[in-house]
């Protein structure tokens, strides 16, 4: 006959064993949702304490290589830097629909922003209040699939310049890293190395056309002189002489009258 004790000993390992198996499995479940929520790239929701605002994207064309500002209401926080953030992300998915003429890949494309303080180092072409260098932190799948090419790499940096510096006046500088690090280029040509200035980055291209109203300059009508009738065929004209009068005084020239003979004189006679 097995010993008391050694029933008790027993089933309290039993016990022991049976808590074991179940606090692993609770470890590994919630590992594997740790894992799964990782590889999520489903956009975060916007906070519940947004509010609707007009504000201005700075959207570009490849068509005319033109950057014009559009208003659009969307939900902003309003900390500083997760409202910088969520205008990108709204920037950038303009781009991904299919019909946009400024057309990338879609996908998370910004994934932190800093507003840093500087220097109160105004100029002339920057407000007194332009004392912050904002710092744009891309995503390396963001550059590698970026069209490459001078003027479509330009235009979404200056895209993304000139919407900062719409919702943020203060902005002096903007710069740009790739996954928390520096990177030369966005995909072979636009310099992100550069530290950017904070300016309106819209313009439009120049038009090609006349105006209307602008006045007409007629080139001036040279005057010929007329040309000298052809003589008609035939015997050519015959020139007669000019008579020019005497001035008074003088004699005139040419050949003499003849004398009248003295009477008396034979005169010749002609057969």
């Amino acid at each position: 006959m097995i010993p008391r004790y050694q029933r008790i000993a027993f089933w309290t390992l039993c016990a022991c064993i049976v808590l074991m198996t179940l606090f692993l499995l609770r470890g590994c479940e919630q590992a594997h949702k740790r894992l799964t929520a990782g590889e999520d790239e489903t956009p975060i929701a916007a906070p519940t304490n947004t509010s609707t605002e007009d504000v201005a994207l700075y959207l570009a064309s490849d068509a005319d290589g033109s950057i014009a500002a559009a208003t659009r209401s969307i939900p902003l926080p309003q900390e500083p830097t997760l409202r910088a953030r969520a205008l990108l992300d709204h920037l950038l998915a303009e781009y991904a629909n299919p019909a946009s003429p400024h057309h990338l890949q879609g996908g998370s494309a910004v994934t932190d922003v800093f507003l840093l303080p500087l220097p109160n180092t105004a100029t002339p072409e920057f407000s007194p209040a332009a004392t912050q260098l904002a710092v744009v932190n891309l995503s390396n799948a963001f550059v590698a699939n970026h069209p490459s090419g001078i003027e479509v790499e330009e235009l979404t940096v200056q895209s993304i310049i000139g919407t900062l510096h719409a919702a943020f006046p203060q902005l002096m500088q903007i710069r740009f890293l790739v996954d928390g690090q520096p990177h030369d280029t966005l995909a072979g040509h636009a310099d992100l190395q550069h530290i950017y200035p904070a300016v309106d980055t819209s313009h439009q291209p120049a038009p090609l056309a006349v105006e209307q109203n602008a006045p007409v300059v007629e080139k001036p009508k040279i005057q010929r002189a007329p040309t000298p009738a052809k003589p008609t065929t035939g015997s050519p004209a015959k020139a007669h002489p000019v008579k020019v009068p005497a001035a008074p005084g003088i004699p005139q020239t040419g050949p003499k009258p003849a004398r009248p003979a003295p009477p008396g004189t034979p005169q010749d006679k002609h057969p």
